[in-house]
């Protein structure tokens, strides 16, 4: 991609046409699935720490304070990249902070049965929800917020390019290498137990998110009444449950979620016989 023209076709005559401004390279190939279904190994992995986000300001005692809190992030996050999967990236400076560029191995997650049940919830392919949990689990949640690499959106800058943003200021734009890849690619292994923990946990934010939406908001109807009865009428229909519940169950805590809310739900609001309730339960916790 480069900024003047937007698409990547004959990469390199275009990076001259843009004048080497804003020039960037997707790390992943362009056909990623097959019939919408993710056929793309989790093989690099990347993390934006910007210096915006560390406190830079217009006086010069707080820019050095802000580049202070930016060295110590990333020398944070190269060291836990090393302790956790033996990583030694590449370390790009961008005119605006640094870029972690780390190749790495892994296999398509959607072909693990352990895994395999998230994709329907969270609409979007494994291999990308990996690559935005290392980035926060490297960095421990200090990257850019409004980073959100896919596999289809895994931009690198180039080595020599120029950032636009830092020409407008009159600033050195140069994006420079601080740090070389070892040629290593290590094993993901290591941090799929934690991924899988961030992905329940994302369920379970989602889950909350929703129940506030309806009690503060009311963008979504918290109850359906039936239609054959007057306004005195029972609720018979709880949405957040409904939609992210019973369609999509969780793949953990579903004693707890059975005991706390399933079975009163069910017993209390559908009017399901106790022995329909039991059923359905077990069928639920296997």
């Amino acid at each position: 991609m480069t900024k003047d023209l937007g698409y990547q076709v004959e990469v390199l005559e275009y990076y001259k046409v843009s004048r080497y401004e804003d020039c960037r390279i997707n790390a992943y190939p362009p056909f990623t699935e097959y019939h919408g279904i993710n056929r793309t190994p989790i093989s690099f992995l990347m993390s934006d720490l910007d210096l915006k986000d560390f406190g830079e300001r217009q006086k010069e005692d707080l820019k050095k304070k802000g580049k202070t809190l930016l060295e110590n992030a990333l020398n944070k996050a190269l060291e836990k990249s090393r302790e956790s999967i033996g990583g030694n990236p590449t370390v790009m400076w961008t005119g605006n902070g640094y870029h972690i560029y780390q190749p790495v191995s892994g296999p398509i997650l959607e072909e693990y049965e352990t895994f395999y049940e998230f994709t329907n919830y969270f609409g979007k392919d494994l291999t990308s929800m990996f690559i935005q949990f290392a980035e926060e689990y490297f960095t421990d949640y200090t990257a850019d917020r409004l980073h959100n690499p896919t596999v289809k959106s895994c931009l690198l800058r180039i080595p020599g390019s120029l950032n636009s943003k830092r020409i407008s200021k009159g600033e050195d734009p140069k994006v420079k290498i601080m740090q070389r890849w070892d040629g290593k690619r290590p094993s993901i292994q290591p941090l799929l137990r934690d991924f899988r923990r961030w992905l329940i946990q994302k369920r379970i934010d989602h889950i909350e998110e929703l129940k506030r939406k309806e009690k503060k908001h009311g963008e979504f109807p918290m109850v359906v009444y039936s239609q054959t009865q007057d306004r005195t009428n029972r609720i018979t229909y709880i949405k957040w449950i409904e939609n992210a519940i019973l369609e999509h169950p969780l793949p953990d805590h579903r004693k707890y979620i059975i005991w706390r809310i399933l079975s009163p739900y069910l017993l209390n609001v559908k009017k399901a016989a106790k022995r329909r309730s039991l059923f359905y339960n077990k069928g639920l916790t296997g």
